[in-house]
């Protein structure tokens, strides 16, 4: 494909799926890329304009995508649903600052994935269901403005170890982490006033709620807090320990 003109500021289902290299001009500004334009691409390396806003499943399926790159003038807020599902060979990807979400799927299969970088002025607020399914992170360090995690965001990931939660995240649910066999840690910042971890295990601030015991905690056995008031569904399917002792307070 040729160099693509400033002047072009659509494109359409499956404009480039035949493609590759695929070169744009640095000065292009696009104002929509339609759904699936890239679908099946075989190309792996792209470098993007300036983009304003984006359809769903952008690069669904494109399983040679190696390396994407942003324009810093780009101001998309969301990463739309199953934008890369499906790109197996895909390492690492930054998120521009602009995106306050991360829609359904859009990470979802890119089992190779293993490195995503968030900005210092990240905006993101949300990542919705099973985003980042089948994902091949060891850590995952969520930026401080993420309020809101979809059910099973991290489905699949068996080589998560250890996830810290963002400043702002107000409940977390045993179904975010379905399937992750090797996580053994979830880290809540001190300056979360709406949850606690302790030992790896999250609790609302107040030790009332239980929402996550990690699959792979080492425990043979635990013992609830006193102040324990609920235990929320699916949050100690993962315990391994011979002996759990309740709490009174316990409904």
């Amino acid at each position: 494909c040729r160099r693509l003109y400033s002047s072009c500021t659509f494109f359409y289902f499956n404009v480039f799926n035949l493609c590759f290299p695929i070169n744009f001009n640095k000065a292009a500004k696009i104002e929509f890329v339609s759904g699936s334009a890239f679908m099946g691409s075989v190309v792996e390396e792209i470098e993007l304009p300036a983009v304003v806003e984006f359809g769903p499943a952008i690069f669904d399926m494109c399983a040679e995508l190696e390396v994407v790159s942003f324009h810093q003038d780009s101001s998309f807020t969301s990463l739309p649903s199953g934008m890369f599902s499906g790109c197996t060979r895909l390492q690492k990807i930054t998120i521009p600052d602009s995106v306050t979400v991360i829609e359904d799927s859009v990470f979802a299969g890119c089992t190779l994935l293993n490195t995503v970088v968030f900005g210092e002025n990240s905006k993101l607020q949300a990542i919705h269901d099973y985003a980042f399914q089948k994902a091949n992170f060891k850590e995952f360090t969520m930026p401080k403005n993420l309020v809101s995690l979809g059910m099973g965001v991290f489905d699949g990931c068996t080589s998560l170890r250890k996830i810290t939660l963002s400043d702002k995240i107000t409940v977390v649910y045993a179904d975010t982490f379905s399937s992750c066999s090797a996580l053994s840690e979830v880290i809540v910042p001190q300056s979360n006033p709406y949850l606690k971890s302790i030992d790896g295990v999250v609790y609302d601030y107040a030790e009332t709620i239980l929402y996550f015991f990690p699959r792979q905690k080492s425990a043979t056995g635990f013992t609830l807090p006193d102040t324990l008031i609920t235990i929320e569904a699916k949050s100690m399917q993962y315990f391994k320990g011979q002996e759990l002792i309740l709490p009174e307070t316990l409904e």
